[in-house]
Order: structure tokens, then C-alpha cells, then sequence
């Protein structure tokens, strides 16, 4: 899963947030760096799709 390029993209709100190669790529490092390891994860993948939600209070 490591291997290949990688391309991240953020979203705030709705709106897509600009990204640099080298941000983009970090952030793309970072998130397949914590779902590599998780068990049951398919072989080939193509896409993760990751949301955070500010929870109420």
C-alpha cells in the first residue's frame, strides 16, 4: 500500500482546501502510516476516505 504516489485532499466545511505537493503527500503519509496496520484491510487500495465532525455539545 506504501508503494506508488499518493495524493491527499482536505476539505473544510464543504470547501476543498489547497494543498502543496509536499503537504499533500505528508498529509497522504501520515493517514496510510495509521491504516496500514489495521487487520482486515484489503490488498488493493485505491481510496480513504477519512471525515472528522465536531461533535455537539
Amino acid at each position: 500500500m506504501k508503494n506508488g504516489k499518493w495524493k491527499a485532499q482536505l476539505q473544510v466545511n464543504g470547501e476543498t482546501m489547497p494543498l502543496n505537493p509536499f503537504v499533500s503527500q505528508m498529509v497522504a503519509s501520515i493517514i496510510l502510516g495509521m491504516v496500514s496496520p489495521l487487520k482486515g484491510l484489503p490488498e488493493n487500495v485505491e481510496t480513504i476516505t477519512v471525515t472528522v465532525k465536531k461533535l455537539k455539545e
